[in-house]
C-alpha cells in the first residue's frame, strides 16, 4: 500500500465519486465538529504564539524569540515522533479530548504566571510543556481523517475544509493575541487561548466515530513499532520526498516567526499590535486559499503542491525589496494562500500513499521532523539577521523554496503518475450495498485485501458456518 506498491489508491482522486464540495463536508457530523475542533485548536495556537513571541521578544530581543521557537519545537518534535504510536493503538479521537484538555490546564496555568509577575522562564517553560503535549495532536487529526472521508474526493475536501478552518482561526487567534497583549497584557491573552482550547474540547466530545477504519493489530511497544512511521518515510520514496518539502517550508515558517516580529517591531516600526496583525493576513490568505483548494478534488495534487511552495518564499523575498505596510500585509496574505494549498496537496498525497494502520506514526515523523526544521529556521534567522540585516534576510529566506519548487519539480510530477487507482477492486467494494457507507480507508484497505479465486459453475462459493 505505499508509494512503491501496485493497487494503491489514486492520487489524483478520481473513479470513486465526484468532487465534495465545502457544503457538504460541514454537513457531514463527524467532519464538521472535528473540524470545528480543529478551527478552534488552531485559533488558541495562533493567539498564544503571538502572545508568546512579544512576550520573549520583550523579555531578549530576537534571540528570545529564536530560544523560545527551539524550546518549543524540540519537545513538540519529541512528542509527535514517539506520542503519535498512540494514534495507531488507540482511539484517535480520544487522543484528541485529552491533548486538548491537557493544553487548556497549560495556558491557564501561564496566564497566571504571567498575572503574578512570576519569572519568564516560567512562562518558557509552561512553553516547552505546552509544545511537548501539542506535539501529538496534529498527527492524530490528520490520521483521523481518512476514517471519516468516505471518498477520496470528500477526504480532498475534507482537508481543504480543515485548511479554511485554520486559515479562520490563524485570521482570528493571531489578531485577537495582538489585541490583547497590546491592550490588556500577556496574562489575558494567554487565558483567552486557554478558553478556546476548551471550545475545542467540548467539540471533539460530541464526535463519534464508528467504524471508521480497519484496525490493524495493535502495534506492540518496541522501539522497532515506535520508529515505523520514520522507517516508512525513509523507505519509500514518495513519502520521503513529500516530508522533505514540508521539512523546508517549515524550516521557512521558522524563519518567518522571528522575521514577522523583527519587521514589525524594528524595520517598520509599526508597533506590538502589528505583530497579530501580519500574522492574522497569513490567515486570512489561508482561509482564501483554502477555499480554493476545495476545487483540486478529483486533479492532480503536484502541481498544487509545487505552486504552493513559490507562493509561499516569494513574497518573503518582496517585503525585504520593497518594505511597507501594505506590502508586508499582501505578502503575508499571499504566503497564507500558499500555506493552504500546500497543506491540502501535500496532507492528501501523503494520506493517500501510506497504509492506515502506519499512517499516525507516519504523521508523527512528519510532524516531527518538520518541527526540527521550524526550530532550526527559528534559531539560525537571528544570526541570518545579523550577518545580512533584517532585509537581506529576507530576500535570501523568500529565495529558499522556489528554489526547492524547481529542483524538486520532476519528481514531485511523477508521484501523480506512480500510483494507479484500484478501480476494479474498489468498484467491487463500493458496489456492495452494506459496503458503500465505509470511510475510503476501509474501503481502500478491503480492496487492497481482495484476491482473485477461480471457481467453477455450479460450485458451492461459500457455506453457513464457514468464515
Amino acid at each position: 500500500m505505499g508509494d512503491e506498491r501496485p493497487g494503491r489508491s489514486g492520487l489524483t482522486l478520481r473513479g470513486t465519486a465526484g468532487p465534495s464540495t465545502l457544503g457538504e463536508v460541514l454537513r457531514h457530523r463527524s467532519l464538521r465538529l472535528v473540524g470545528l475542533s480543529w478551527g478552534s485548536s488552531t485559533t488558541a495556537e495562533g493567539a498564544y504564539l503571538v502572545v508568546l513571541g512579544v512576550f520573549a521578544y520583550e523579555e531578549g530581543g530576537a534571540v528570545a524569540v529564536g530560544l523560545v521557537g527551539l524550546i518549543r519545537m524540540v519537545p513538540a518534535s519529541a512528542a509527535a515522533s514517539f506520542g503519535s504510536l498512540l494514534a495507531d493503538r488507540f482511539a484517535r479521537e480520544r487522543i484528541l479530548r485529552a491533548v486538548e484538555a491537557m493544553r487548556a490546564a497549560l495556558l491557564a496555568g501561564a496566564a497566571f504566571a504571567a498575572f503574578a509577575g512570576a519569572p519568564a522562564a516560567l512562562v518558557f517553560m509552561v512553553a516547552a510543556v505546552h509544545a511537548l503535549v501539542s506535539g501529538v495532536f496534529r498527527p492524530s487529526f490528520k490520521s483521523l481523517l481518512p476514517s471519516l472521508a468516505r471518498t477520496p474526493a470528500q477526504l480532498v475536501a475534507a482537508n481543504a475544509a480543515a485548511s479554511t478552518l485554520e486559515g479562520f482561526g490563524t485570521l482570528v487567534g493571531p489578531a485577537l493575541g495582538g489585541v490583547l497583549i497590546a491592550t490588556a497584557g500577556a496574562s489575558v491573552g494567554f487565558a483567552a487561548a486557554s478558553a478556546c482550547c476548551l471550545v475545542s474540547f467540548g467539540l471533539l466530545m460530541a464526535l463519534r466515530v464508528e467504524g471508521g477504519a480497519l484496525r490493524a493489530a495493535a502495534p506492540g511497544r518496541s522501539l522497532g513499532d515506535v520508529l515505523a512511521g520514520f522507517r516508512t518515510v525513509a523507505s519509500s520514496n514518495n513519502p520521503r520526498l513529500i516530508v522533505a518539502l514540508f521539512a523546508a517550508q517549515t524550516f521557512v515558517r521558522g524563519a518567518l516567526s522571528v522575521l514577522i516580529v523583527v519587521v514589525a517591531l524594528d524595520l517598520l516600526a509599526l508597533g506590538q499590535s502589528w505583530v497579530g496583525f501580519l500574522m492574522a493576513a497569513i490567515g486570512a490568505g489561508g482561509v482564501v486559499g483554502a477555499l480554493a483548494a476545495t476545487g483540486l478534488a478529483g486533479r492532480p495534487m503536484a502541481v498544487p503542491l509545487l505552486f504552493g511552495l513559490v507562493l509561499w518564499g516569494a513574497p518573503i523575498a518582496t517585503i525585504g525589496a520593497f518594505p511597507s505596510a501594505a506590502v508586508a500585509l499582501l505578502a503575508c496574505m499571499t504566503i497564507g494562500a500558499g500555506n493552504a494549498i500546500i497543506d491540502v496537496a501535500g496532507n492528501t498525497l501523503l494520506q493517500r500513499v501510506v497504509p492506515n494502520e502506519v499512517l499516525g506514526r507516519v504523521f508523527g515523523a512528519f510532524v516531527g521532523l518538520t518541527l526540527v526544521a521550524v526550530g532550526l529556521g527559528s534559531i539560525v534567522t537571528p544570526a541570518v539577521i545579523d550577518a545580512l540585516g533584517t532585509r537581506g534576510a529576507l530576500v535570501v529566506t523568500g529565495a529558499l523554496l522556489p528554489l526547492v519548487a524547481l529542483i524538486a519539480g520532476a519528481r514531485v510530477r511523477a508521484i501523480d503518475r506512480d500510483a494507479a487507482p484500484p478501480e476494479r477492486e474498489l468498484g467491487f467494494v463500493r458496489g456492495v450495498p452494506m459496503l458503500a457507507a465505509l470511510s475510503v480507508a476501509c474501503a481502500e484497505q478491503i480492496a487492497s485485501r481482495l484476491s482473485l479465486v477461480p471457481i467453477a459453475a455450479g460450485r458451492a462459493i461459500i457455506s453457513e458456518g464457514e468464515r
